[in-house]
């Protein structure tokens, strides 16, 4: 695509907020935290839906915020193509967002884990004694998918920032060097979600790991670039949606769903973050489009997305606390009922909308004027 056309091409990006986002951001975060809530507590419900070792591994619903993030990256990549927008000012916006929340997880995890977890239980959360440098990386957020070793992990959830910081830079600077060959990047889009499958598929076989392509990189450039090609197809091709096309992708979709239940292996991941994902945000776009914007559940529906992400960050520290607490006060909590799992998540849900106040409404802004007034400022150039 030439420059002169990038602004019009992009003009019609998706908006800021929508409320089919919204649920699925929500769904997930809440997905995750029952799942990891079984795994922590061995709990396994013989009714109903087992969270961690079913039918579906729900530690899979990480794919589908990449795809979220990467469709709502779309919009950038006209601002990057049309010099709008510099990789500092694109990156330091990125990652003040993500990083301070990780960051103080990553403190709070490895301090209560050694100094309360340990001496509660006998045990490290999680089985590994959290290590200075896992400490240093994690809050870095350069603790997965830059190199090839997980083992200085803390606060295992955070790897999705890690990766997904990656992901932008990936992204930023595939579409800057587009734009400079006066070349369309959405083919190389797709090659780098095909390049995640192919990544994913020869780790898991072979075990071959590598820094930038290895097992936990190539699940956020799998979906991170099938939402950005996503996001361009709805815009393009597809602007104008008609019955047949939902009827293909809940035709998909069942598909999808037969072949799951019938099992696949290692290509799970590949499936979701290409097909079934994808399809199910294709269906939720086209019926969040219908919800008029006035809505009387849209605002407390945005408000729940907007403290999803420390929902996601901090359960498995809140998890910490609840084990630790059953264990030194002899609360006798039946840890392994379902109602015991949603008075956590209700209680992980207030926690976070403090954590959303106190952290990234305060903190991210100064922590991105520091990092602007030191990176632009200084080197104003873009």
């Amino acid at each position: 695509m030439a420059i002169k056309e990038a602004k019009t091409a992009y003009s019609t990006a998706p908006a800021k907020r929508d409320t089919a986002l919204d649920l699925l951001k929500i769904a997930g975060s809440i997905l995750i935290v029952f799942h990891h809530y079984c795994q922590m507590t061995g709990t396994r419900f013989t009714k109903g839906i087992n969270f961690l070792d079913g039918i579906f591994p729900f530690g899979y619903i990480v794919e589908l915020f990449f795809l979220i993030s990467g469709f709502l990256m779309y919009k950038y990549a006209g601002r990057i193509t049309t010099g709008e927008t510099g990789f500092r000012k694109f990156f330091i916006s990125r990652y003040s967002r993500l990083i301070p929340l990780a960051a103080v997880s990553v403190i709070s995890y490895a301090l209560f884990d050694h100094y309360v977890f340990f001496r509660v239980t006998g045990n490290y959360f999680g089985g590994t004694a959290p290590t200075a440098w896992g400490v240093v990386l994690g809050m870095l957020g350069l603790q997965a998918g830059w190199t090839s070793e997980t083992i200085y992990m803390i606060n295992n959830p955070t790897w999705y920032v890690s990766v997904l910081l990656l992901c932008y830079v990936v992204f930023y600077f595939l579409t800057e060097i587009c734009a400079r060959k006066n070349k369309s990047p959405w083919k190389f889009y797709v090659i780098m979600a095909l390049t995640g499958a192919v990544d994913w598929c020869i780790s898991n076989m072979t075990g071959f790991h590598i820094p930038f392509l290895n097992a936990l990189s190539a699940r956020g450039f799998m979906p991170f670039f099938t939402g950005l090609t996503l996001a361009n197809l709805l815009e393009t091709k597809l602007r104008k949606r008609k019955i047949r096309h939902y009827m293909a992708a809940v035709c998909i979709l069942i598909a999808s769903f037969i072949a799951i239940k019938t099992g696949i292996g290692i290509f799970l991941p590949v499936f979701l973050s290409l097909l079934t994902y994808p399809d199910i945000l294709f269906i939720m776009t086209g019926i969040g489009k219908a919800i008029p914007p006035q809505a009387v559940f849209n605002k407390p529906l945005h408000y729940l997305s907007s403290i999803s992400y420390s929902v996601y960050i901090w359960h498995l520290c809140g998890l910490m606390v609840l084990i630790s607490a059953n264990t030194y006060f002899d609360l006798k909590l039946d840890l392994h009922s379902p109602v015991t799992m949603l008075i956590f998540t209700l209680i992980m849900e207030f926690a976070s909308a403090l954590s959303f106040h106190l952290i990234e409404k305060r903190i991210n802004p100064r922590f991105e004027k520091f990092l602007t007034e030191t990176f632009l400022a200084s080197y104003p150039s873009k």
